[in-house]
């Protein structure tokens, strides 16, 4: 396996984590029960943050691409 499919590969395995964590945590960080609309935004938010990372990701892959020819 290459390091760019090694870094995919734990990346898809923490975002399935935290959102399990996410999903099945009774309450959250404040100590509010968790209700669907406080999961539904919670897991809005890590998508966000695991899509800027795909977003970085990607930039360096085509920059790579570009520099290799």
């Amino acid at each position: 396996m290459s390091g760019w499919q090694t870094t995919n590969f734990i990346l898809a395995i923490l975002f399935l984590g935290f959102a399990l964590f996410l999903w099945l945590r009774p309450y959250d960080g404040t100590g509010v029960p968790n209700t669907m609309y406080v999961k539904l935004i919670s897991l809005t938010v890590l998508t966000i943050f695991f899509a800027v990372i795909f977003l970085i990701e990607f930039i360096f892959y085509l920059i790579l691409k570009n520099n290799k020819k």
